[in-house]
């Protein structure tokens, strides 16, 4: 989220920033080599055992790139609150601003206004997801 809106509002650097900036940076980077999910995963865990991410709050390097992103897709929602098992229950509309519960997520998919997402049965239930995501929870081995 805070790529979309800088919640920084004062001068001050703040730590976890830095480390979720730089982090997301390298994540990028692979995840334009990444064949799938699988690969994906296999370069970030060895880009973490190489000491490419910042996993320390007191690390000294600096991220210097972009700390936002320009254009906000016309459909893009992102997950705000998930269960103890990592369940999402819980999403916001960046564009429209607007709250929205999983049941009420799913309802508008399924009624056409989201379209890019869509609903996949999942032994849990229905699950929500982006059909514009390169990765999806299918296709990780």
């Amino acid at each position: 989220m805070n790529e979309f809106k800088n919640f920084n509002f004062g001068d001050k650097e703040i730590p976890s920033e830095n480390m979720d900036l730089w982090n997301n940076a390298v994540g990028r980077r692979y995840g334009k080599k990444a064949k799938n999910g699988k690969e994906l995963f296999d370069f970030l865990l060895k880009a973490l055992k190489a000491g490419e991410l910042i996993i320390d709050l007191k690390d000294k390097r600096k991220y210097k790139g972009e700390k936002s992103i320009k254009r906000i897709p016309k459909s893009f929602v992102i997950k705000i609150k998930e269960t103890k098992t990592g369940a999402n229950i819980e999403f916001f509309d960046v564009r429209k601003k607007v709250l929205m519960t999983k049941e009420n997520f799913i309802s508008a998919i399924k009624h056409g206004k989201y379209p890019g997402y869509a609903v996949k049965k999942h032994q849990s239930g229905e699950i929500p997801y982006s059909t514009r995501d390169r990765f999806s929870f299918n296709n990780l081995g």
